[in-house]
């Protein structure tokens, strides 16, 4: 089993690779607008450990990469299901990562669905499932998020920023920063401000882009063309 330490080497090594390909994106449509750049992704089920985790002694501060971890994919996928039902919502295919968020030396499971009922022009939810004793529990539902997703050096109230992309059907494709409250993350992406550049530069990835993404996308945007932004539901 890789240690801790090699891991730590191995996401120090990819941050910046996609970091890097942010920047790239915002220099050639100005500050904020962001082109997709296609990753390897894989359609379905956890994805490995991803090395995040804020210093909870830092609160609104830079917060530093200390632990990682794994999801169970069996009480995920019930969590994911129980949040379906209780949505009313159609079943979905999704990406999910894992990544400790909030410091607590638990990673959290972020899960992003890319079924019709979940997506519109502008992008798919993006849902923040809490590790619990026994399972899952949902903790944030954010609308209208594009891959890539980030976690930023900052934090507040003790949970990391997210860094997503947001836009499209005639709306600026971004790059935007979703701050955390006592009510969780920010429900929708498009109303929220352009991420920092310098936050972009130093943002650990969670999830990336893929083709799969982006065709999926633009089939569903051909079948919500009444529906320009998906709705906080």
């Amino acid at each position: 089993m890789m240690s801790r330490r090699a891991m730590f080497r191995t996401a120090k090594r990819s941050r910046p690779l996609l970091a890097a390909s942010f920047l790239a994106a915002m220099a050639s449509t100005g500050c904020g607008n962001l082109q997709s750049e296609p990753e390897s992704m894989t359609s379905s089920g956890p994805q490995g450990p991803t090395m995040l985790s804020p210093n909870r002694g830092a609160d609104n501060g830079s917060a530093s990469v200390a632990y990682a971890g794994s999801v169970d994919p069996a009480e995920l996928a019930k969590a994911i299901e129980r949040f379906r039902v209780t949505k009313q919502r159609q079943q979905s295919p999704y990406e999910t990562a894992a990544a400790d968020l909030n410091g607590d030396g638990k990673p959290e499971a972020v899960v992003l669905f890319t079924g019709q009922d979940w997506c519109s022009k502008t992008g798919c939810s993006l849902v923040i499932f809490q590790s619990q004793e026994f399972g899952f529990r949902p903790v944030s539902h954010i609308v209208n998020v594009r891959p890539a997703v980030l976690a930023a050096p900052l934090q507040q109230s003790g949970w990391r920023d997210l860094i997503v992309k947001t836009g499209g059907g005639g709306a600026p494709i971004r790059a935007v920063t979703i701050a955390f409250s006592s009510r969780g993350y920010a429900s929708n992406a498009i109303v929220q401000p352009d991420a920092d550049s310098g936050a972009v530069a130093g943002a650990a990835p969670i999830l990336q882009d893929s083709p799969s993404f982006q065709a999926a996308l633009e089939q569903h945007a051909g079948q919500t063309a009444g529906q320009p932004q998906e709705q906080v539901r």
